[in-house]
């Protein structure tokens, strides 16, 4: 049996990760047919461990390149962050080299090579020479440029450019993506903690990134999530019973990888202390999640996310949303949803907010066709910490 470590928070990569290999091969299924993904998937799912965990495979006849852009703000940014690495790309190659010399002159680059490239003029339009540079070279392998936090990249364009500025840059990458001849060298593979989507929706431009294949990542089903339970305890030498395991999915119900780690590393805190039975019982498992519950660093991202998707009455009434489905036993109806509405004036752009609140994970509709909070753990949390 394979093992792993419990880290929570960070991405995992390695000893860390816990494989799926049915999306992996989805995933180069996809990309060895010519499309374009965009990975989807809620919140604290592992997104950015998948991407890393196909960055690091070795697939013959492609070179995947990892970049995360959360912190771009502007377009000539985000494309001088791609020319850079392709640059580094082809300076391992003699030939590739040559071929380029003049606009490498041109351009006035003073180094060159692998994470030493300096490029000295300021005022270049990197999306052009991005271009020109893909038009001129020939590739051996097909470069995937995984790009992490795009949506991010996009909000924070809109939000200090404006929704102008942000179409410019979407439209900017299609191009690349509808251009036969960069199309054979390069794909792209885009991922964001927040929905694309919805961000491209707020501006009128969701017609821009139609042309991207929707690549999901789920849940664990729930042989996932016992396999990665015995995993994550077998070689503590715990004694947990199938009955306890199932329990614990029981009351965790969304099989997020986040919530199974933050409520076994609990689980193990409170069983390894001196002359405690290494024996993982009912008990075990509810005080752990109650003390996982005063962690605040466990669940305050949630809310953090919340303040900074959106301001004013917008973030005022996604909050309202949120604190009526954390008192509910039962969830919040769509009619008392369009009442809040209503009450903040926001009928035309609810359904934004709603669609924002279910692809970050916060909230899902039943099969009764009422809002409630996908993780009952992050229900208590919210209703002890943020409702009034």
């Amino acid at each position: 049996m394979e093992i792993f470590n419990t880290i929570i928070g960070s991405s995992a990569e390695g000893k860390h990760y816990f494989h799926r290999d049915y999306l992996d091969q989805r995933l180069w299924q996809y990309i060895e047919h010519g499309n374009q993904l965009l990975v989807s998937a809620p919140r604290r799912i592992g997104k950015t461990s998948f991407l890393l965990n196909i960055c690091n495979q070795k697939k013959e006849g492609y070179n995947v390149k990892y970049h995360i852009t959360e912190s771009i703000n502007r377009e000539n940014d985000f494309f001088k962050r791609l020319y850079k690495s392709l640059l580094e790309e082809v300076s391992t190659k003699q030939n590739l080299w040559v071929s380029i010399s003049e606009i490498v002159k041109k351009n006035k680059i003073a180094k060159i090579g692998p994470g030493a490239i300096e490029l000295k003029s300021s005022d270049l339009n990197y999306f052009e020479e991005f271009k020109r540079l893909i038009h001129k070279i020939d590739l051996d392998e097909t470069l995937i440029f995984v790009i992490d936090e795009f949506s991010e990249t996009t909000e924070n364009i809109i939000n200090d450019q404006g929704g102008k500025a942000g179409k410019l840059f979407l439209h900017q990458n299609r191009e690349l993506r509808q251009d036969k001849n960069i199309n054979r060298k390069i794909r792209f593979i885009y991922s964001g903690s927040i929905g694309l989507g919805n961000i491209t929706e707020r501006i009128g431009a969701i017609k821009i990134i139609n042309d991207l294949t929707d690549f999901q990542i789920p849940p664990f089903t729930e042989n996932e999530a016992l396999e990665m339970i015995t995993q994550l305890t077998v070689a503590k030498e715990l004694i947990f019973d199938e009955i306890e395991k199932r329990y614990l999915l029981n009351k965790l119900h969304w099989l997020m990888p986040y919530y199974i780690q933050i409520v076994l590393d609990e689980t193990e805190t409170l069983l390894l202390r001196p002359e405690t039975i290494l024996e993982v019982k009912k008990k075990t498992i509810n005080q752990a999640i109650d003390e996982s519950l005063k962690r605040r660093n466990y669940f305050e991202h949630w809310h953090t996310r919340l303040r900074t998707t959106f301001k004013g009455k917008y973030y005022t009434f996604a909050k309202e949303i949120l604190n009526a489905a954390s008192k509910s036993k039962t969830g919040i109806s769509k009619t008392t949803i369009f009442d809040l509405a209503e009450k903040f004036d926001l009928r035309e752009e609810y359904n934004t907010i709603i669609r924002s609140l279910e692809y970050d994970g916060y909230i899902s509709i039943s099969k009764k066709n009422i809002y409630v909070f996908n993780s009952p753990i992050l229900k208590i949390w919210w209703e002890r910490n943020i409702s009034i």
